[in-house]
């Protein structure tokens, strides 16, 4: 008779054992999913955050490629301009030669789409 009670015993301890096993596997395993998906949510935070200083600073470099394009067309229309007051405006000014202003505005255009190219969305 005292086998069978030892044999309930053994049995009701491995019991007891395997259940908080299972449980202490089932919580370890609920606490390192939640550290996966908070670190998963840190590294997306990182990563936006990367791509939008990433994104200003094509902006910015698009518009400093721009600024350079359109100051070297005015440089060369200075160059290459008289003079043309008019009564309203005093200051026009108008291209020496129209192949030099069909010239300058193809190199213009040329120049604006490679900033478009080099830095564009």
């Amino acid at each position: 008779m005292k086998a069978i009670n030892w044999t309930y015993v053994i049995v009701a301890v491995m019991l007891g054992i395997s259940i908080m096993a299972y449980g202490g596997l089932t919580f370890y395993s609920k606490e390192r999913d939640r550290q996966v998906e908070a670190t998963k949510l840190e590294e997306q935070k990182e990563a936006a955050k990367f791509m939008d200083q990433e994104g200003q600073i094509r902006r910015s470099n698009l518009q400093l490629c721009l600024d350079s394009a359109q100051a070297e067309y005015l440089s060369t229309f200075k160059v290459n301009s008289d003079p043309a007051p008019t009564k309203d405006n005093p200051s026009v000014r108008r291209w020496i030669a129209a192949s030099i202003e069909a010239s300058t505005t193809q190199k213009l255009n040329d120049d604006k789409e490679f900033c478009l190219k080099q830095y564009g969305n």
